[in-house]
């Protein structure tokens, strides 16, 4: 059961292209044209990959960055049940050993 749905991500993306063959090749430019000046040399589906990684990236730095706080905030609680619980049984098995020990105290030889 999912609590809330995940909208899916849009990128908009302005492709202007002078023939439908640059979708798929770079399209020959004249370099001295000053209408073209703006216009990127790649085909468009390259663009378009492009602008989808960079979407894809965010989120996952997003992602990767909430993960580390996260075990951050749980780190302590985590250490309190896993490893000082251990490191108390430990201490409390040494304390009871000490506890039934048979002591026999003597003076030092030669004082």
């Amino acid at each position: 059961m999912r609590l809330w749905r995940r909208r899916p991500r849009e990128v908009d993306l302005y492709l202007p292209m002078m023939r439908i063959e640059h979708l798929f090749e770079a399209p020959r430019l004249d370099p001295f044209a000053p209408e073209l000046a703006a216009y990127d040399p790649r085909p468009a589906l390259e663009r378009i990959v492009r602008a989808v990684q960079r979407a894809v990236q965010r989120a996952d730095a997003l992602s990767t960055g909430l993960q580390t706080v996260a075990w951050v905030i749980l780190w302590f609680p985590i250490n309190l049940l896993i490893y000082d619980r251990w490191y108390y049984r430990r201490d409390q098995r040494a304390y009871e050993k000490l506890r039934d020990l048979a002591l026999t105290v003597r003076p030092q030889e030669g004082t």
